[in-house]
């Protein structure tokens, strides 16, 4: 599948979460942190109903860098997490 074979675009075509819209509404934090996470090149999703957003990131170390440096100044809490395989 897509992950196996680390095909970004058809991750990023086959995930989506249909209370985003609702979440974004009263919480416009979710939403910023969301285009943040995208416009750096990740492809992130909301989980469940707003509780966290999770992102794989760019390939390009430069552009990970650089997130990280963004979410340490808007002082958002984040965990980085690596496959086992």
């Amino acid at each position: 599948g897509a992950l196996v074979s680390g095909d970004r675009q058809a991750i990023a075509c086959g995930i989506g979460n249909m209370l985003e819209p609702a979440a974004f509404g009263l919480c416009p934090k979710i939403e910023k942190l969301r285009n943040m996470l995208d416009n750096a090149g990740c492809i992130s999703l909301m989980s469940g109903s707003g509780s966290c957003i999770w992102a794989i990131p760019p390939v390009d170390e430069d552009a990970s860098s650089g997130l990280t440096a963004k979410l340490d100044a808007e002082n958002i809490q984040y965990f980085k997490v690596h496959t086992l395989a």
